[in-house]
């Protein structure tokens, strides 16, 4: 018997658009996190002076860090929703989604360290988790649809 070609279906392009709208979302929430690091430079600079515990310039270098983590991280899972929805390299849709996931969650939390109370909650929460829960629903998407990869 001959085996038929697998028929395309909307899966992986539904799947791969979802990365690409999570990956965005968290390239914003890289923005505002690198934005909240540019504006505590000042005070870091103060602390560093008349302060004896430098506990603070490990949170400003941690801050950095995040940020350009969570940008890293977003412009992999833009490579992967491309990857997704263009059928090719499974491997690297996969990946890219996870490193949304894991940048949203970064994110989240620098958000969350840099405004304090109900504010930065509730904006870590707009920010964060639409590109936690697109992005699962992204993953499953591309999981079902293996078989269309080359």
């Amino acid at each position: 018997m001959m085996d038929r070609p697998h028929k395309k279906n909307w899966y992986s392009t539904a799947g791969g658009i979802l990365t690409i709208v999570a990956a965005c979302v968290c390239g914003l929430l890289g923005f505002l996190s690198l934005g909240f690091y540019m504006m505590e430079g000042p005070m870091m600079w103060l602390l560093w002076q008349y302060s004896p515990f430098h506990f603070y310039i490990i949170h400003f270098f941690v801050s950095f860090l995040s940020g350009i983590f969570v940008l890293i991280g977003s412009a992999i899972g833009l490579a992967g929703g491309v990857a997704a929805l263009t059928r090719k390299r499974f491997k690297l849709a996969i990946v890219g989604i996870g490193f949304i996931i894991a940048s949203s969650i970064v994110g989240m939390r620098r958000i969350t360290l840099s405004i304090f109370g109900p504010f930065g909650f509730i904006l870590a929460l707009l920010l964060g988790v639409p590109p936690i829960v697109f992005s699962i629903l992204g993953l499953i998407l591309v999981r079902v649809s293996r078989k269309e990869f080359s």
